[in-house]
């Protein structure tokens, strides 16, 4: 039986805590954020919204993937799956405000 949380998963907020950890490269807050989303996501009943299938299924893609493995295929169509996940919650990073772009 899952652990029950007290508020349903926000897939868009939660792909976008993913990809902020991805993006700054910080291993530890990716690992904290893939396994917080496979739990979030594992919810009985939880399973029936698109989204929250969608995004444990990325989270369980990116699980075992370090960091450097940017260039991977699926590695890459995950990160573009969280971005689409994630909507106005993740506007596209520039050099003009200091952010980091998703690396190829």
């Amino acid at each position: 039986m899952s652990k029950r949380f007290a508020t349903p998963p926000n897939p868009a907020a939660q792909a976008a805590s993913v990809l902020k950890a991805w993006v700054y490269c910080d291993e530890a807050a990716f690992r904290r954020e893939i396994n917080k989303t496979v739990a979030l996501c594992s919810e009985d009943g939880l399973l029936e919204d698109e989204h929250v299938e969608l995004l444990r299924a990325i989270a369980e893609s990116l699980r075992h993937k370090p960091l450097d493995a940017r260039s991977e295929p699926m590695v890459h169509l995950c990160i573009e799956l969280l971005i689409h996940l994630a909507g106005p919650l993740w506007p596209l990073p520039s050099a003009a405000d200091g952010t980091m772009p998703v690396q190829d």
